[in-house]
């Protein structure tokens, strides 16, 4: 019996044990359809959280699936919206964003946060009248909100409106005077729009706010140049280098600047330097420092430059321009030429071609001078000719076969040549000059006044031609039309003394002792070392005692 009652007992519980077990698989089973959001669904704090952990890995575009799946879900969640419109804003959809943003907007009207972003994405857009209108509706409730309205004055920049971003960043700095952030797009407007003094101003206030800054001084810099005030740049870019001594591009600014106002000596200094640091060892600076030396006139060291670039690279033959030059200028005139020749042999461009082809045309008329001024004309016509063969349009040609036939008796070839050089050159005034002293050699006193009367017509407000018909009509004595024509070309350059002086003698010729003395006395103030001028008025004083 006793046994019947333990084995019922067991029964009893092993039942209850079975129960319990079922009980809980029941229990914990996954569900499915719809009953399981009742345990899995996240609240939109734990979705915010879990793509801003995303996003914080770099991980964007799986926080931004995140967030729209959550969105789909409960659409009327403005942290969800407000945030992905956000990442999509970081992720340059500002389509996408605005939409969020102005979907915040429809269920907070009253949401400055999220009409500031919609103003974000049209200002993004290039839709710039409504990014005004948006940030400006921000502004009237927050007046003070100053990066709104920083916001809003770099709108206008991007709106070609400086004036207006203008009074908005002054706007922020009346309030917040050390804002640099602000008072370096304020002096970078003024850069901008030319008014480089007022930028200057702003920079170096940033300065004395934010200490010495590199970037900073180069702008200041730049503005000194672009001013004309190189000399102020240099003393800019010094600072800069002491700041930083292997800064290659202040250097090499600093280098240009020093060739702009022609202290080449000093311009070799930094660019050596630059290469005795090994800032820069490229041809680019070898190239400036050869350029250097042909200003300087050390053409040697120029030349020595210009083989070391094309021994290191054969292919920059532009340097062969330098050594043409150099050689040029040292008067070895057939190196010269063989240097500009191979330039047109290398190129292929026919501009550059005829460029160096009218290099040679003028190095050939230097050759060719040098023998006239040697009097060995025949080698000097021979220079001449040979240098139509690279530019027949060149007039100074035809002035110099002009001339040189002119001292071997050929007149009527050299008057055809003045005459072709004076159509080549478009009528000049130093052609018709040319010709006139052909005239005057020949003793046609006549032909130069006629010559000078053809070229007022052409040029009747250039100084030098009527001061030459004034001393033709002098010389012919033709007195009161030289003083006419005299007294003209003091009217157009009332600071040259030969006028006084040419008016002076005219008048001399005259009797007219007075007015010759005020003029004489009119040169010498100009020029106290005019010695015919003071040799003219003391003979003049004499006579008076």
């Amino acid at each position: 019996m006793s046994e019947i009652i333990i084995i019922g007992i067991f029964v009893v519980v092993l039942a209850v044990v079975f129960t319990v077990l079922f009980s809980g698989l029941i229990k914990f089973k996954p569900a499915s359809g719809g009953a399981q959001g009742s345990f899995s669904q996240e609240t939109a704090d734990q979705v915010i959280s879990k793509a801003t952990n995303f996003y914080e890995m770099g991980q964007l575009s799986k926080a931004i699936k995140i967030l729209e799946d959550f969105a789909k879900k409960q659409p009327d969640e403005i942290n969800v919206r407000f945030l992905l419109g956000d990442f999509l804003f970081e992720k340059e959809e500002p389509l996408k964003a605005e939409k969020h943003y102005k979907h915040v907007l429809k269920i907070s009207p009253d949401n400055q946060d999220v009409l500031e972003r919609i103003s974000d994405c049209y200002s993004f857009m290039g839709k710039y009248d409504k990014a005004v209108e948006g940030y400006k509706a921000v502004l009237k409730k927050s007046p003070d909100d100053y990066e709104i309205r920083e916001k809003l004055a770099d709108v206008y920049v991007r709106m070609n409106n400086p004036d207006q971003a203008i009074t908005e960043y002054r706007t922020i700095l009346a309030k917040d005077l050390y804002n640099t952030q602000v008072k370096k797009k304020l002096a970078d407007l003024f850069f901008n729009k030319a008014e480089y003094k007022r930028a200057i101003n702003e920079y170096e206030d940033i300065i004395k706010m934010d200490g010495v800054n590199a970037g900073i001084l180069k702008r200041i810099a730049k503005a000194h140049c672009f001013s004309n005030k190189f000399v102020d740049a240099a003393l800019v870019y010094r600072k800069i280098i002491e700041l930083d001594e292997n800064d290659a591009a202040a250097y090499m600014e600093l280098g240009e600047i020093y060739i702009k106002i022609e202290s080449y000596e000093k311009a070799a200094k930094i660019y050596s330097l630059m290469l005795e640091k090994e800032l820069d060892v490229s041809n680019n600076v070898l190239a400036k420092l050869a350029e250097i030396y042909v200003s300087l006139g050390d053409y040697d060291k120029a030349i020595s430059i210009s083989h070391k670039i094309l021994t290191e690279n054969p292919k920059d033959i532009f340097v062969l321009e330098f050594i043409g030059e150099a050689y040029r200028k040292q008067g070895k005139y057939e190196s010269a030429i063989q240097n500009f020749k191979r330039l047109i042999e290398e190129e292929t461009k026919e501009k550059r071609v005829k460029y160096f082809k009218n290099i040679i045309s003028s190095v050939l008329c230097d050759w060719g001078n040098e023998y006239f001024d040697k009097k060995e004309f025949q080698l000097a016509l021979d220079k001449f000719v040979e240098a139509i063969q690279y530019d027949s349009n060149n007039p100074e040609i035809y002035c110099n076969l002009g001339k040189t036939n002119s001292k071997i008796k050929n007149y009527d070839t050299a008057l055809s040549h003045f005459k072709k050089g004076l159509e080549l050159s478009n009528y000049d005034s130093k052609v018709y000059k040319a010709i006139a002293e052909f005239y005057e050699e020949m003793g046609q006193n006549g032909a130069v006044v006629e010559l000078y009367y053809d070229a007022i017509k052409k040029y009747p407000d250039n100084y030098e031609i009527r001061n030459a018909l004034g001393v033709s009509l002098g010389t012919a004595g033709f007195y009161p039309q030289a003083e006419t024509e005299l007294a003209t070309a003091i009217s157009l350059n009332p600071e040259n003394s030969n006028s006084y002086y040419n008016l002076g003698l005219v008048q001399e010729y005259q009797k007219k002792h007075e007015e010759a003395k005020m003029n004489y006395k009119r040169a010498l103030e100009l020029d106290p070392k005019h010695a015919e001028a003071r040799n003219n008025l003391n003979i003049l004083m004499g006579q008076e005692k």
